[in-house]
């Protein structure tokens, strides 16, 4: 939803922000947030983790109508390093108030299919470990990254008069060595607590390849199965949700929201999907495992196309799923996959 002030004619729009980390690498905004010509909206709300990299973690304490921001400006302290970064950047203002402005269109979620227009509201700001910064916009079912950025390590910032309770404890060793064990009993914690912190990780997070999904059905009887939504989430925090042809038969869908759209994406870690067969309607999720799918797409290059094809089997209860540049496979066998049908 977009509002216009009659002050310089400012383009306003109703969101909210959000910090976050990767699992297992915790940070604290100590000073600083997001700047506009008008407006700041303040990023130190406490400890920020995520469950995955991308998710939105601590913030909406300012939501409300006002403008997008064009500068990062913010010193944070990274807890399992013990290192405080600085970052004072523009953004990608012009690409941001685009997706604003454009909003964009999700399946509905009742029994009308018909396409539903949302709008983003979240500006999601991630911190990962060596002074990795990233900022996507995002909304329901939808995430989109605006830039990465990269802060630089400083020395403790001083402790002065004006600082307020909970700046002056993250400048306290002990208080900052206590906060690092705070999620220990998480797993994937407990597995990493020794290892050495992958810098790098969430930049090659980034890597894209040209690929589009792929379906392929058993057949059960003379009907045939049906797509109706497909979600999409990635290793770089993007998340898109497509639509089937159950919906595009019947309503008009821009070309990048459909199914097999064939575009630039990350490697995805979750796939979920919806589809009809016959008066059966099923749902089913695919969860693949992050070293084996990265090898897989490792084995061709960033300029092929490729099929993510996913073979559903008679019953509707199982799937198998491979990588293909049309002559070359590379089929995937750890995935965690469920398909249950729904009525």
């Amino acid at each position: 939803l977009q509002f216009i002030s009659c002050q310089n004619m400012k383009k306003e729009f109703n969101w909210t922000e959000s910090s976050g980390s990767p699992l297992g690498y915790p940070i604290e905004v100590f000073t600083g947030g997001l700047e506009s010509e008008h407006n700041f909206v303040s990023l130190c709300t406490g400890t920020a983790s995520s469950e995955r990299w991308g998710d939105s973690g601590s913030g909406g304490m300012s939501g409300g109508v006002q403008e997008i921001p064009n500068r990062l400006n913010v010193i944070w302290l990274s807890i399992v390093e013990d290192a405080f970064y600085e970052l004072d950047t523009p953004l990608d203002y012009d690409k941001m108030l685009s997706l604003f402005e454009e909003g964009y269109y999700i399946p509905s979620t009742n029994e009308d299919p018909e396409p539903r227009k949302e709008n983003f509201d979240l500006i999601n700001v991630g911190f990962a470990p060596g002074g990795v910064v990233v900022v996507w916009v995002s909304g329901l079912g939808r995430q989109i990254e605006v830039g990465r950025y990269q802060g630089k390590r400083i020395s403790q910032p001083e402790d002065t008069p004006n600082l307020m309770h909970e700046q002056r404890v993250l400048l306290n060793p002990d208080y900052r060595s206590k906060m690092a064990g705070w999620d220990t009993q998480k797993d994937f914690v407990k597995e990493n607590l020794n290892k050495p912190i992958p810098y790098g990780l969430w930049d090659s997070y980034r890597k894209r390849y040209r690929w589009q999904l792929d379906f392929e059905f058993s057949k059960l009887s003379n009907t045939i199965p049906e797509k109706k939504e497909i979600l999409i989430n990635c290793y770089n925090g993007e998340e898109e949700e497509l639509f089937g042809e159950y919906i595009t038969k019947n309503y008009k869908a821009d070309k990048k929201l459909h199914w097999d759209y064939l575009t630039d994406r990350g490697i995805c870690w979750r796939v979920n999907f919806k589809f009809y067969d016959g008066n059966n309607e099923y749902w089913g999720g695919i969860d693949f495992n992050e070293e084996e799918i990265f090898n897989a797409f490792g084995e061709f290059s960033q300029e092929e196309d490729l099929k993510l094809s996913i073979y559903i089997n008679k019953g509707r209860s199982m799937a198998s799923v491979k990588l293909t540049n049309g002559k070359k496979e590379v089929w995937l066998t750890n995935n965690k996959i469920v398909i249950n049908k729904v009525n």
